[in-house]
């Protein structure tokens, strides 16, 4: 399991804290989104001093969400294959 928690926010978007410290993480996974599911979301583990893996992600449309949270749930398991 590479998510560790999931932010509060009143924005479109949701900041979301990866398990591990190697900021490589949040990199990798935001290649593996865009190559396996043309998914774009944004790594920010160097906006924050510790450099702990975190991505942002967008809250778009039902359709998009569901669509992400497919290829997140895809990659979790091949990360854990």
């Amino acid at each position: 399991d590479w998510s560790s928690d999931v932010c509060s926010s009143d924005l479109n978007f949701l900041l979301v804290e990866l398990a591990g410290e190697d900021p490589g993480i949040a990199s990798r996974l935001r290649r593996d989104l865009l190559a396996s599911s043309r998914i774009e979301v944004k790594d920010i583990s160097g906006k924050y001093p510790d450099r702990r893996p975190r991505l942002r992600l967008a809250v778009r449309t039902v359709e998009d969400n569901d669509r992400l949270l497919t290829a997140l749930r895809a990659q979790a398991a091949e990360a854990g294959s």
